[in-house]
């Protein structure tokens, strides 16, 4: 995802839980875009949204991370399964 991007969910994420500094510096910014920067914008902004409809306090960077890449590691079922 692209900065303007990333500054979109944090945007999102500060607004719902009422005014947490991601964007509190520059340096605050870095540091969550170097933390989170490397996920699709989609699978991003997914997380973060399960996240606010599920967490009553300020995801942390690993929180969204683990939200975004559990959306790719789901249990496939063989046949077997599936049709048992």
């Amino acid at each position: 995802m692209n900065k303007k991007d990333f500054l979109a969910i944090a945007a999102t994420l500060e607004e719902y839980y009422c005014k947490q500094p991601i964007t509190k510096s520059g340096s605050s910014i870095k540091l969550w875009y170097e933390l989170l920067g490397d996920i699709d914008y989609g699978v991003c902004r997914n997380a973060a949204m399960q996240l606010m409809a599920t967490s009553k306090f300020f995801p942390t960077a690993a929180e969204i991370r683990q939200v975004a890449t559990e959306s790719f590691t789901m249990n496939v079922m063989d046949v077997d399964e599936a049709w048992g």
